[in-house]
């Protein structure tokens, strides 16, 4: 076949494994091969005679990633076409530019510091990628075993980047041993392929057969606790803010009382679910709080957490990037996606989400880009730049027992929800309101990360949803009565409350941080090295 057919042969066979293999499909064995065509066109680049076809590495590769980014996460346009595009394009452009970083590496030092550089970088990217305030974790590499959660039980030692991992060196040695069958004289065909496929067998197995006799030995936890979880079905784009704030909660309460019982100690509700705007350090007066407390107070041992739209007012100038100024009354105030507290006998509590979604929730470096603000993309209320606070708060009740209230896109944040755990969490509460992509993949997607968070942390799930999937996740990631999409529900479970803390718990991204520190060094020696040989353009081919 002609290069000029290979390539975007080979690119577009990438993007298609890569999204088979992905949840909600059933493809997953294809994540440990689906970045061979990627791998393959690097050596074919490396291998050309003239070195401006080495660009072809980042070009092909971008078209790839591009490709995998549009069949995966393609239903944000839902929310906003321009905020997809610009999704897609800017996560296949950093994933291409490790690839890109993993050649030069490649020509400069060869074949085993090259592709020992690979899982650096791309560690390094995931890890970065994390932590900055263009975050969009959905497509890390680890992530496509979230519908197997029985594999990755060793995601308690080493989080999700522990898959990450996996999946890279079982590309490259996989790719390595199909290179050598194919260049190699027949003579030394078969002794590379038993010690080869030895190689490939022993790193698949030995994490799966682990995975599965922990999955199968694994003890809950013996403390329990009644959860009711509530599914209002209320459409996010349209009913919700046509209803007054009061008539959407007396909706919730008539709900949640056909399935509360004397027993039950946590009701939860999706995020936002009392729209309309709540002073935070006033809850208490309030018409929708006062109505809640009296069903409370008729259940003495019951503690609520839901979602709302808090707001905070500062009688100073502008105290933070994302504060804004009310004209009519003229004060300084923060938005929040806040989620509270509220129990019979107890002051209310509440946590400000804090890992934000781009553009949505949150203008990038708002002391920087506020000037954009404008642009933000409109989700039913809730879009601008909002506050946040730094500290992850855990909400008690009044047995101490502690649970972490993740509101939506937190919780496919692995070491993000582990510090809520490192603060005192028994279970995770995660609230979210998925109906903003429709019925396409986005929310089903969403669900599965659960079972990650929970194999992670070792803590049971409660997760309700506004318009998604409501359900529980036991300790090893089985989701557990699971309701349908776009209905009314309210379920009820009980479920375990955990104070052992794993690994991954203590010591959160070491991996990441690891390969930063790493990654790093090998960039500098890379640089170095095409300083005293020469630009890594003019080097010999590498096979």
């Amino acid at each position: 076949m002609p290069a000029r057919l290979t390539y975007p042969v080979l690119a577009l066979s990438a993007a298609l494994m890569l999204w088979l293999a992905w949840p909600p499909l059933p493809l997953w064995p294809l994540l440990f091969v689906a970045l061979v065509p990627l791998l393959r066109i690097e050596t074919m680049v490396s291998s050309s005679d003239s070195y401006r076809k080495r660009w072809l590495a980042f070009v092909w590769t971008y078209v790839g990633f591009v490709g995998w980014n549009a069949l995966t996460t393609w239903w944000i346009w839902h929310a906003s076409p321009a905020g997809s595009i610009a999704a897609i394009m800017l996560n296949a452009l950093f994933m291409a530019v490790v690839w890109l970083l993993f050649h030069i590496t490649r020509q400069q030092l060869g074949n085993a510091m090259g592709y020992f550089s690979l899982p650096l970088y791309w560690l390094a990217f995931e890890f970065l990628h994390l932590r900055w305030e263009l975050a969009w974790p959905w497509l890390m590499l680890g992530n496509g075993f979230a519908k197997v959660p029985w594999l990755v039980q060793w995601y308690e030692i080493t989080g999700t980047m522990g898959g990450t991992f996996w999946v890279l060196m079982s590309n490259i040695l996989i790719h390595r041993f199909i290179w050598r069958l194919r260049s190699q004289r027949l003579k030394g065909v078969v002794s590379t392929w038993r010690w080869s496929t030895l190689k490939v067998a022993l790193l698949i197995a030995i994490p799966a057969v682990w995975s599965l006799w922990r999955f199968s030995t694994y003890t809950p936890a013996t403390r329990t606790a009644e959860v009711v979880v509530v599914q209002p079905n209320v459409d996010p784009y349209n009913l919700k803010f046509s209803k007054q704030p009061m008539e959407l909660v007396q909706e919730l309460l008539s709900l949640s009382e056909s399935q509360l019982t004397p027993e039950t100690e946590w009701l939860v509700w999706p995020e936002t679910a009392i729209p309309g705007g709540m002073d935070v350090n006033n809850l208490d007066s309030f018409h929708q709080v006062k109505a809640i407390k009296a069903l409370l107070d008729n259940y003495p041992g019951l503690t609520l957490v839901t979602g709302i739209d808090g707001y905070e007012v500062y009688d100073t100038e502008q105290p933070t990037a994302t504060a804004r100024w009310h004209n009519h009354w003229e004060f300084w105030f923060d938005s929040y996606n806040t989620a509270i507290r509220l129990g019979s006998g107890m002051p209310p509590g509440y946590y400000h989400k804090s890992k934000l979604v781009p553009g949505v929730e949150r203008m990038p470096y708002p002391h920087l880009f506020r000037f954009l603000e404008r642009y933000t993309i409109d989700l039913g209320g809730i879009s601008g730049s909002l506050g946040l606070q730094q500290e992850r708060t855990v909400f008690f009740n009044g047995d101490s027992t502690g649970v972490a209230p993740v509101i939506c896109f937190e919780s496919v944040f692995g070491d993000y929800v582990a510090e809520y755990i490192r603060n005192g969490a028994h279970a995770i509460f995660i609230i979210t309101n998925d109906g903003w992509w429709s019925d396409t993949d986005g929310y089903k997607q969403h669900l599965a990360y659960a079972s990650l968070r929970a194999i992670e942390t070792r803590r049971s799930i409660a997760r309700s949803a506004n318009t998604g999937i409501s359900c529980f996740v036991d300790e090893r990631g089985i989701i557990r009565m699971k309701t349908d999409w776009w209905v009314e529900a309210v379920i009820r479970d009980t479920i375990t409350l955990n104070h052992r803390t794993t690994t991954y718990v203590r010591y959160g991204d070491v991996l990441g941080r690891l390969a930063v520190l790493l990654g790093a060094l090998m960039l500098v020696y890379t640089l170095v090295s095409s300083r005293t040989k020469g630009f890594y353009f003019r080097r010999s081919k590498i096979r």
